[in-house]
């Protein structure tokens, strides 16, 4: 189902309507031609998460986004967080929740993809950020929902005013419920529970688990904050899809029975914000190997030459969201879709009847006017044409293009095709065709980590104009106007295993659980009780030349336990018991990965002056940051306690030592950030920690 009519209309003013039908460009139906000079699929994942650091709204987005003009917003909201809709900086429940449960779903399925272009840091900070605010906007008595804010913002109120975010201004329009919006609690516990499963703070799969029980209790869709921008006549398919991935998370038989449910209700639509049952059919397919639902729709959408057109309003985000889904079944062995959804990327960046990339930021023919309006450049309305507007084509349509303040917009798929003879017009006025959101954005980012996933084509880049902050596999980050210097890093090769730590694959019921240790050196599970027992106990087996069992037994007078083991050269998995209390449940497996040695990096580097063109390729052996050993003072360098040390550490910790405060960093986050063990943070260890990173100083250097 696409955006309502009245949704589309507020991105714009209510009173002001947009008519294309004199400014369409008329071309053919044509068949999509390869451009292999497109498919950098590479680029492509890291370009398309920078439209979310754009999109970022809170009290921390100065801090965490990668886009120079941005910062914090909306400070005063009830809820600070989350991000902005669209074009415009409503936020809307149900796109929130279905476009990080899309991208949960992407790392999970290509997470090598993400960690061989060096994307994961970035798609990592981008998924906390929305599970932070989901979090947050839910009060729990116990583990019960109470309350949960669904909706900020009056969409009537918010499309009234044009300008960037940061000016708004306060006073925004919170909606909350204690017994509906039944759809967007099921979407945020999809979200969480991806999230849990993909990173592993427990508090996601605790709050995953209440907001499903929310949903699945009242049965109600929202009905008062969507006021026609976004409205769902039932959460049926949401739950199925919160079921599948809580299945996936936890094992469950429970919640593998409940997304059964989507055999009962079919698929006849691309996955998205108010049609989840192509994505909870993919679920199905993932936890009980059952892809029947799935299979029949993709098998007859995802074939032919021609551009996959469903609908006019955002054709583009329903293509990608089905080349997305169509990468997870080929990925989980329901089809080769892999050429299918090659050729529809090459139609998207630029081999249509346009010649148009319907990807802003990415090549010299990308579309340039999106309806954004932080990005066009103007502050009211007064400062363009709003008149001669008509719903129904009756009247010329005045073409509106960015102002001269016009910031860059990086990585955000427009709208596209207005009808399946191609015709696009890059005109901010038309937000039929030429409007962002972040659910677009979520199928462009999906596909992208699928193709590069299937072919490792495409590098990304060091210096991206208007980004500050770069996310590029080995490269350090540099300046975005700099200009003279780029340096690109080949991410064809397979990624070495970095260590570090990772979420075990659990599967198992009734107190016995398998659970995936390949490449771990330890395993550590969180077991709550649910009792008043003050020890709980059980055993570990495992097979070597013969099986063995590992007897554990640990204090669980807090309601929890916590056990570690040991895992055994050579053992992919293990079976874990819990013997007493029968009533306990697994909170959190975590496993910590061996790393390798070292990894080879081939590193091509072009400099430009003004008579020569220099090209120079150097072979570096590196050793991976997370080799670093862990001390009594945690990881050294690694600020956000994620397990690794990055340039994003490097970010936090020029910040404590710019302000002198530790806002937003843990006491271990703080003793990590001391690099050179003098007890302050202070520019020396930023320094220490840079050189590591930049190769400059060794391993054994940075631990002294």
């Amino acid at each position: 189902m696409k955006h309502t009519f009245v949704k589309r209309i507020g991105a714009v003013c209510t009173s002001a309507v947009l008519s294309m039908g004199s400014l369409c460009m008329q071309f053919s139906s044509a068949p999509i031609t390869a451009s292999a000079a497109d498919a950098n699929y590479a680029r492509l994942l890291q370009y398309s998460l920078y439209f979310y650091d754009a999109n970022m709204c809170g009290k921390d987005v100065a801090s965490k986004t990668g886009m120079q003009w941005r910062g914090n917003c909306h400070t005063d909201d009830a809820v600070p967080g989350g991000f902005h809709d669209a074009g415009d900086h409503a936020m809307f429940g149900l796109p929130q929740g279905y476009t990080a449960a899309a991208l949960g779903l992407s790392y999970y399925e290509f997470k090598d993809a993400y960690d061989a272009t060096g994307q994961s840091d970035h798609i990592k900070m981008i998924l906390d950020h929305f599970c932070s605010f989901f979090r947050n906007s839910t009060t729990l008595s116990g583990d019960t929902v109470t309350n949960f804010l669904y909706q900020k913002g009056d969409g009537t109120v918010d499309h009234s005013y044009w300008g960037p975010p940061e000016d708004q201004g306060s006073g925004r329009k919170m909606f909350w419920t204690s017994s509906g919006a039944s759809d967007i609690a099921a979407n945020y516990a999809a979200a969480l529970a991806l999230n849990y499963k993909n990173f592993g703070n427990a508090e996601d799969l605790k709050y995953a688990k209440a907001l499903y029980n929310f949903s699945k209790q009242y049965n109600q869709c929202a009905t008062d904050g969507p006021n026609g921008f976004y409205s769902s006549s039932k959460c049926a398919d949401e739950q199925a899809m919160a079921a599948g991935c809580l299945a996936l998370a936890t094992g469950d038989s429970t919640y593998k029975e409940a997304v059964k449910n989507i055999n009962s209700l079919g698929v006849g639509w691309a996955y998205g914000w108010n049609d989840a049952n192509l994505g909870a059919a993919v679920m199905n397919g993932i936890v009980n190997k059952d892809w029947s639902q799935a299979t029949k729709y993709l098998s007859g959408k995802c074939n032919g030459s021609g551009y996959l057109f469903m609908d006019k309003w955002g054709s583009a985000r329903l293509n990608c969201s089905m080349q997305f889904m169509a990468l997870v079944a080929t990925k989980e062995g329901n089809g080769n879709y892999t050429d299918w959804a090659k050729g529809q990327m090459d139609y998207i960046l630029g081999s249509n009847p346009a010649n148009t990339c319907y990807v802003t930021g990415f090549a010299s023919n990308s579309a340039k006017n999106a309806h954004h309006r932080g990005a066009s450049g103007y502050t009211s309305y007064s400062q363009f044409d709003m008149n001669g507007w008509d719903a129904e084509g009756n009247h010329m349509t005045p073409f509106v293009q960015y102002g001269s303040n016009a910031k860059p917009l990086i990585g955000a798929l427009v709208g596209g095709p207005c009808n399946a003879n191609g015709d696009y017009h890059d005109n901010m006025a038309d937000y039929v065709c030429n409007e962002v959101a972040i659910d677009y954005n979520a199928g462009l980012v999906g596909a992208a980590a699928g193709l590069y996933y299937f072919t490792k084509s495409g590098s990304t880049d060091s210096t991206i104009n208007g980004v500050t902050k770069i996310y590029s596999g080995s490269v350090t980050p540099g300046s975005s106007d700099s200009g003279s210097t780029s340096t690109t890093t080949s991410t064809s090769s397979t990624p070495v295993n970095q260590g570090g730590t990772k979420i075990a694959e659990v599967s198992g019921s009734d107190n016995k659980y398998d659970i995936n240790v390949a490449g771990a050196e330890k395993l550590t599970i969180t077991i709550k009780t649910n009792s008043n027992d003050w020890e709980s106990n059980g055993c570990f087996g495992y097979q070597t030349s013969e099986w063995n069992e590992v007897k554990w037994s640990e204090n669980s007078a807090s309601g929890t336990a916590t056990i570690e083991f040991e895992v055994p050269s050579g053992v992919s998995s293990v079976q874990f018991q819990i013997w007493w209390p029968n009533t306990a449940t697994i909170e959190s497996a975590v496993l910590t990965m061996a790393a390798s040695s070292g990894s080879t990096t081939s590193t091509s580097t072009t400099t430009t002056t003004s008579t020569t063109t220099t090209t120079t390729t150097t072979t570096t052996s590196t050793t991976p940051s997370t080799q670093i050993p862990q001390t009594d003072n945690g990881l050294r360098g690694d600020v956000d306690c994620n397990g690794t040390v990055d340039v994003l550490d490097a970010v936090m910790l020029a910040k404590i030592a710019a302000e002198n405060t530790g806002t937003g960093v843990t006491e271990q986050g703080k003793r990590n950030a001391d690099t050179n063990g003098d007890g302050f943070v202070r520019n020396d260890d930023l320094t220490k920690l840079l050189k590591y990173l930049s190769n400059s100083i060794t391993l054994d250097q940075f631990n002294k």
